[in-house]
C-alpha cells in the first residue's frame, strides 16, 4: 500500500499553517520525494521519517518556493549517513545538475568547506564511527540528472514520467532543454495499484503553487494564443502528479 507524507502544500507566502511544496510517496519499500522547499528537511523528521531513508528526488521545477531547501536537505542526509546507503539520485528540469555541482563540488561547491571539515577534522570523525561509519568517511556523492518529459526512472514497483505543460510564462527562463521557458513535473505511479483520480482533481489536490490557480484559470486561453502566435511548445508539467 502506498502512503503519501505532505510535508508542504503551500506557496512561497509563509504562513503559520503551510510553506512551500515537498511531498514524500512511500511505496514498494522505498521512499521517493517530490520537490523539497522550506525547511523541507525538518518537516520529514517532524513528520516521522529519516533524510537517509530518502534514495530519490524528483524536482517539479526550480522556484525557490519547491528547491530552497536542497542544499540542506544534501548536507544532512550526507551528514547522518555511516556509508552504507544507496546513493541519493536526484531527477529534474534543467538546472539540477548544475545547482547540484554548484552545492557540493569540491572546488566550486558553495557548501564544499563545510563537508571537507566533517571528512578530515578528528572530532568529526569520531561522531561518524560513533554513528556506525567505518573509515575513511566519503565525500558527498549525488546523482543528479537533468530530464526532459517522457519515462524518467521505474523503480521495483513505481515508475516516474515528466508531461508537457505551462507555468508562470515567461520567466522560470532556462528551466527546459526544449526551451527558456518549460517547466516540469512528475507521476509517480505504483504498478500494483490501479486506482487513479482525473487529472484535473489530482491538480487540484497536488498543485504546489495554489495561490496560482485562479489567476492561470483566467488567462488560459490568452497564454495559448501568445503562444501559438511566438511558437513556444511547452516542455514541462506544472504540477506534482502522484496516483497510486
Amino acid at each position: 500500500m502506498a502512503r503519501l507524507t505532505i510535508l508542504g502544500a503551500g506557496t512561497p507566502t509563509p504562513t503559520p499553517a503551510r510553506y512551500g511544496s515537498s511531498y514524500v510517496l512511500e511505496v514498494g519499500g522505498e521512499q521517493i520525494m517530490v520537490d523539497c522547499g522550506p525547511a523541507a528537511t525538518h518537516k520529514l523528521v517532524k513528520a516521522g521519517l529519516w533524510p537517509t531513508k530518502i534514495d530519490y528526488l524528483f524536482f517539479t521545477h526550480h522556484h525557490f518556493d519547491h528547491d530552497v531547501d536542497y542544499p540542506c536537505f544534501l548536507l544532512t542526509r550526507w551528514d547522518q549517513s555511516i556509508g552504507k546507503e544507496k546513493v541519493l539520485q536526484v531527477f529534474g528540469p534543467t538546472l539540477t545538475e548544475q545547482l547540484t555541482h554548484r552545492i557540493l563540488d569540491e572546488n566550486e561547491g558553495a557548501f564544499s568547506h563545510d563537508w571537507k571539515a566533517r571528512v578530515n577534522h578528528p572530532a568529526s570523525q569520531l561522531v561518524y564511527v560513533n554513528r556506525g561509519g567505518t573509515p575513511p568517511r566519503m565525500p558527498p556523492e549525488v546523482s543528479a540528472k537533468d530530464i526532459m518529459a517522457g519515462r524518467i526512472f521505474s523503480g521495483s514497483s513505481w515508475e516516474v514520467t515528466g508531461a508537457d505543460a505551462v507555468h508562470v510564462q515567461p520567466y522560470p527562463q532556462g528551466l527546459g532543454k526544449g526551451g527558456p521557458r518549460g517547466r516540469r513535473g512528475h507521476e509517480a505511479q505504483s504498478h500494483d495499484q490501479g486506482h487513479r483520480r482525473g487529472q484535473a482533481d489530482r491538480a487540484a489536490a497536488d498543485e504546489g503553487d495554489l495561490g496560482m490557480r485562479e489567476a492561470r484559470a483566467g488567462q488560459h486561453q490568452d497564454d495559448k494564443a501568445q503562444e501559438r502566435k511566438r511558437g513556444y511548445q511547452p516542455q514541462q508539467l506544472e504540477h506534482v502528479i502522484l496516483s497510486c
